[in-house]
Parts: structure tokens; sequence; C-alpha cells
């Protein structure tokens, strides 16, 4: 069932229950926190604005606090400020949902600001450079507000003095809101004043607040109800949704629906149990994301995606999409009427709706957005529901699969063809399989209307003889640039070929389609089950571009690094022998096993030597010298016109002289010599590896993911 708000385990539920573990540790904080910052915990990030409201008003000794906010912000998180008698003076943004500094140096000429919020709209990060100088010159507080951020991004709270969180939206926990307090943003605050704010664990239970509040022990067994039915399929009462609520007024924003400021402990044991998944929840985010979009590209194109999202910088909170505001309104009725769960900009503030003529822009935005889930327990399966009701079929292309046996040389043919070719796609990768893990090897070309259009390597195994067990790793592999069709037709003709549960075939495949909105859309179709939603990720480097080019592209600190090797005389050696090539084997296998990764596939990559070995295009080892001094290593693996980094090994010394870098830099210069048009980094983890990722993303090569790997088990 498609929710609005994700969904807990079963499991998670109960342990948080029974568990007498309920202690806030800094693991839980790590998401959110950095080094030299203090962190408290509240039920919502209303109050964590009261909090800094009082203390701005017990260190300045204001008689009154001036809070500046944006226009589009919402009404029901200033409940808490307005029974604390702030003054509320909300600043005009632009249409990128950014301050309008200008309005906002006219509006200082007249109007005291002893707090600034800037808002990241949707997870999206705001550069906050301006706000710091802005508040610099007023002595104001900066307050980054990052309620719809997930985690730490880059470019959240590089300025802000505070930085608030709120995890239950974001997090299957039914309170939770996080105020990280910053010594060196422009305030200054230092850790003097900083510790005169007292023990982060007791802020919430010491805030002064003058507005009743609801149970916050019967919201959490209200929620858990609630979640339980969800996951059980019960959606509760349907409730009319308006495009446009009626406006509040000034009375009703004093009595919202709001619980006590103290985070619950159930909240606190439900997140203790997620935090090691985040990184997991964002890539989700980010693929849901891509999924909504290529909804609605077949849909309605004239309902554009407002940010778009990557691996590499922020999660998104909503998918957002923009509208005409003309239109806006009937769209999201019919939206509704197809059961696609659409929903609006909750509130505005009465100050705001009653000055139309002076906050236009938040008028304007909230008439032209609506937002959609993309949590991180919405599945493939729940939006290929909608895919199946709002989605007409692709085009009737027919693709044709032949088996017939190839040779090395035309299947290296086909892959000189290709282009950006890998490795598990390889004649040689596949033989090694076939000699190493007893793994039968099929080979097929896909064609439409009799043209040759991609190329498959299928590894096969049998169980008991009646089970074909078929697995396709980064396949197939286009021969030509094909329209969504065309490269549905040809995975379509493939499954046709190997699944089949009642003539015993189970097909688990990984195929080479780039993590996008296309991509989204022609696995839905597939009617499968995604395993791994986290796919292969990578760097390609386009050797075609002449060596001043490369160079000037690499990140600058690498290329000082470069240089800095250059600086010191190193050397290198190029191999391709099998003794060279045992040597990074062995060194490779130490290391991983120093750091609790699996080994090195001995056997597979020796095979594999074998096999390259008889084909004139040998893998290749270099090694980087100080004098004679051995420093590092790493390997090469060709594969039609393209290669891919296989192994490297640094010494503390090869460190220190940025071995590594130069040996990367001469190996590409070296297949670019051999005519080779594309170099692959070999994979990138963030998560696990962040040091090695550093390192390739440096080269500043065109950055990929795949989509992932699912499990056909159609009958």
């Amino acid at each position: 069932m498609l929710t609005h708000a994700p969904l807990p385990k079963f499991r998670s539920i109960l342990l948080a229950f029974f568990s007498l573990k309920s202690n806030i540790s800094e693991t839980i904080l790590s998401p959110w926190v950095k080094q030299g910052e203090v962190a408290g915990w509240f039920s919502r990030s209303s109050w964590s604005l009261a909090q800094i409201s009082q203390w701005k008003a017990k260190y300045t000794k204001n008689k009154g606090v001036y809070i500046w906010l944006p226009e589009y912000f919402c009404n029901s998180a200033l409940a808490p400020l307005r029974g604390l008698n702030v003054n509320l003076c909300f600043y005009p943004v632009t249409n990128s949902m950014e301050p309008d500094y200008k309005a906002c140096r006219e509006m200082g000429q007249t109007l005291q600001m002893d707090l600034f919020v800037l808002v990241h709209y949707f997870g999206r990060p705001i550069s906050a450079a301006l706000a710091k100088d802005f508040c610099s010159k007023n002595e104001a507080w900066l307050i980054e507000d990052a309620t719809h951020v997930l985690r730490r991004a880059p470019g959240i709270g590089k300025y802000g003095d505070f930085i608030i969180f709120s995890p239950h939206k974001m997090i299957s926990i039914p309170d939770g809101a996080l105020l990280v307090v910053c010594p060196s943003g422009p305030a200054k605050l230092g850790s003097g004043l900083i510790n005169e704010f007292g023990e982060p664990n007791n802020w919430s239970t010491k805030l002064d607040t003058n507005i009743a509040v609801h149970s916050t022990k019967l919201h959490v067994i209200y929620w858990v109800l609630k979640r339980i039915l969800q996951k059980i399929g019960v959606s509760g009462r349907s409730l009319d949704t308006l495009f446009i609520e009626p406006y509040p007024s000034l009375e009703s924003s004093f009595t919202p629906n709001l619980i006590g400021p103290v985070m619950s402990l159930f909240s606190i044991k439900l997140l203790n149990r997620q935090i090691f998944e985040i990184h997991n929840y964002a890539r989700v985010r980010q693929r849901n994301l891509l999924h909504w979009q290529g909804i609605f590209e077949k849909l309605n194109p004239s309902i554009n995606l407002a940010f778009e999202s990557s691996s590499v910088d922020w999660a998104p909170y909503m998918a957002a999409f923009k509208l005409n505001p003309i239109d806006a309104e009937d769209e999201f009725y019919n939206l509704k009427s197809l059961s696609i769960p659409a929903i609006t900009w909750p509130d505005l503030p009465p100050e705001v709706l009653e000055n139309r003529d002076i906050y236009d822009v938040s008028y304007l935005l909230r008439h032209s957005y609506i937002f959609f889930p993309l949590h991180h327990t919405i599945t493939d399966r729940d939006l290929n529901l909608l895919d199946l009701d709002l989605i007409q079929s692709f085009d009737q292309v027919k693709a044709f699969v032949s088996w017939d046996c190839l040779n090395i040389v035309v299947w290296n043919q086909y892959l000189n063809r290709v282009g950006k070719s890998n490795l598990l796609q390889s004649w040689e990768y596949g033989e090694s399989k076939q000699t190493s893990e007893k793994w039968n090897v099929k080979r097929g070309v896909i064609s439409i209307n009799g043209e040759d259009v991609a190329v498959v390597q299928v590894l096969e195994k049998r169980l008991f003889n009646a089970i074909h067990i078929y697995r396709i790793n980064r396949g197939p592999l286009f021969l030509k640039e094909l329209g969504q069709d065309s490269v549905y037709a040809v995975h379509q003709a493939i499954q046709k070929e190997l699944t089949g549960l009642l003539k015993g075939r189970l097909l688990f495949h990984a195929p080479e389609l780039n993590l996008n909105s296309n991509s989204i859309m022609i696995a839905s179709n597939f009617g499968c089950y995604f395993s791994k939603r986290k796919g292969w990720e990578s760097i390609w480097l386009d050797l075609r571009k002449d060596q001043e080019e490369l160079r000037k592209r690499l990140d600058s600190k690498w290329r000082n690094m470069l240089t800095y090797a250059e600086r010191h005389d190193l050397s290198f050696e190029l191999h391709t022998d099998s003794e060279n090539f045992d040597w990074i084997l062995k060194k490779c296998g130490e290391v991983m096993s120093s750091r609790g990764f699996n080994g090195v596939p001995v056997d597979l990559y020796k095979d594999l030597k074998k096999q390259f070995d008889g084909t004139g295009k040998p893998i290749v080892v270099l090694k980087a010298f100080s004098g004679l001094d051995l420093l590092a290593g790493i390997c090469i693996v060709p594969h039609g016109k393209a290669a891919t980094y296989l192994l490297g090994w640094n010494s503390t010394k090869g460190r220190q002289l940025k071995a590594n870098q130069f040996l990367l830099w001469n190996a590409i210069l070296y297949f670019k010599d051999q005519e080779y048009n594309w170099f692959d980094l070999g994979g990138i983890d963030e998560e696990n590896t962040p040091g090695i990722s550093s390192f390739k993303l440096g080269v500043n090569g065109k950055r990929y993911r795949l989509i992932g790997e699912y499990v056909c088990m159609k009958l």
C-alpha cells in the first residue's frame, strides 16, 4: 500500500517496546552532527525554534525577540513561537525558494533581526553564504532549517549557528527532532556560550512554554496502531483532500495538534534500530523520485519535476512537481481521481495570506506545486501498480535472440562496437567463470528487424538436471543507441528465452542500464522482483580527449598530488607476466583481509590472466618506484575498446609520495596511446570505502550508477 509516511518493520516495533536500551549515543547522532558540534533531541522542530528564541532572549536581554522566516513556511510549525510571544517577521523569497536578499536588506533598515531562518526546502541544499554575511552584518543568529533533510549533506550546516533536523518526517519513528549548535557560525557562539546553554539532554525538559499540548504517550500509541493497520493493508477512512485548504486564522494558529517537547523513549529505541540504514534510505528515495519522474513523463509531460537529486548530493523529502498555476487545481483533482496520492503544501501563515501583494511568490508556489511520497518503504512494486493502471505498454517492437556459437574474434568485434563494454561481459571472463566456478556460458546476439543491436553473455548452472539458474551481470550490451521501446524489446526477448518457473528456469539479472527515469520505466514493465536496488556505481573516463584536456579536468587537489609525485622523480614499470600479477594479487588480498573484507577471488583472477594472455591484449600491472623502493602497484584489464581498473595496492611511503595518483595517470596515458577509447575506474562505494572512492572521483570522469539486480520468476 502506498502511504505518505514510512512504515516500520513489525520486528522493530516489538524490539522497541521491549528493549531496555534507551540511551542517546554518539552513533545515533552521527548522520547529522559533526565533530565539535553539540546536539539535543526534541519531539518536534518547532520546539527547537522555541528553544533558540529563548536562548537569544536570555543572552541578548531583549524585551522581544524578532525572528525572520521565509514567506513560504508551514504555519503549524510556528505555534510554540506564537505562544512565547516571539515577533514573527516574514521575508520575501524568490521563485527558486531562496531568500530575496535585496528585499531583506530593505527590511533590515527598519526592522530588528535577532534570528534568521534559512530553509533547505525538500532536502535540496541552498547556499547559506549570503545568509551568513547578512546575519553577520545584523548581529543575528543564523538557523538552517533542515527539517526536510534526511542526513547531513554537502552545503547543509556549513555556515549556520544552528541546524534543525526532523528525522520523524523521514524515518519510521513517531516523533524526534534534532537541534544542532555549531560553534563557528556567523555569531561565533564558541564553546563558552554553548556550555551556558546547558546539558543537551536536558534542553527539552527545561524548555519554558505556555502552550497546551497533547500526551506524547497517547500519540505514540496512536502512531503505532495506525502504522500496524497500514502494514496489514487497512487504509482507514478516506478523507477528501482539498487543493487549497481553508486559510487559517491567527487565533487558530495558537491551538495546533502539538505534543510536548520531550522526545519519547520509544522513538529513541526505534531510531537506534534504523540508524545504520539511513544511507540505504537515501538511495531508495532517489530511486523512487526517478520512478515518479518516469510516470509523469508518460502520463502528463506538462507536470515537471521541480528538483532533481542524485546519489552524490542529497536525498529528496518528497517528489516535488511543478504545474502551470492555471491548470494546477484541475490536475490535482484529476490525479486524486486516479488514486494517485497527491498532496499540496499544508498551510501558510495568516500574516502572509493577508498580504498577498507583498508575499506574491509564496502564493504562487502554494498554487503550482504538488507532492508525492517517495520514502524508503515504498517499493518498486508499489509504483509499478500505478504504472499498470496509468501507463500504456511500450510499442510492440519485436526482438529475437540467436544463441549461435560465436568465437572470441567475433565477440570482440561486437565489444569494439559497444565502446563502453565491461569486464563481466568479456569472452575471457565467461571462460574463467566456466573453468574456476563451473558455470556454463551462453552468448547471444539480439536483433531487431534483421539488424544486430545487442549482445549478452549468460552464466548457467543446473540443479538436479531440472532447474536452470541463469545469471546476467551487466548485460546486455548495446551496439548502438536505441529508443526506450527497443531497449525494452531486447530485455523482453532475453527474459522469454531464460525464464519460466514451469520450465525450471530462474533468472538473476543485473542489466547494464544507467539509473534514470527511462530505465526505471523499462524495468517496471519487466514484472520482476528487484533483489538489489543498490546498483553498481563507477566512473567512465573518455580517452578520446587529448592529454592536456584530461589533465586539466583532474580535480585540483588530485592534480597537485600528481605534480608532487612527479617532482619527487617517481618512476614506473609496466608488466604483463604472471609473476607480477601474482604479486599484486597477494598484496591486495593481504590488505582486504586486514580490513575485514572478503579476499580477492584468486582462482578466478588467475584463470582470467591465462585467458587474456592468449589474446594479444594481456592484463597490465604497473609498479611505482622511488629509486629502488617499491611503493605501489595497480592492475588494469582491457576488453574491447575499453579498460577497467581491477586492483590497487599502496605502501605507507607510497601514500606519502602520492604513488597511486602517479600510477593511475600513467595507466590512463598508456591505454590512450594504445588507442583505447574508454577507461572504467572499477567501481566506487562511498559508504564502505570512502578513501578509495575519493581517490577515483578525483579523476573527474563521468560518474554512473546502474539500476540494480532483479530476479525474474515468471511462470
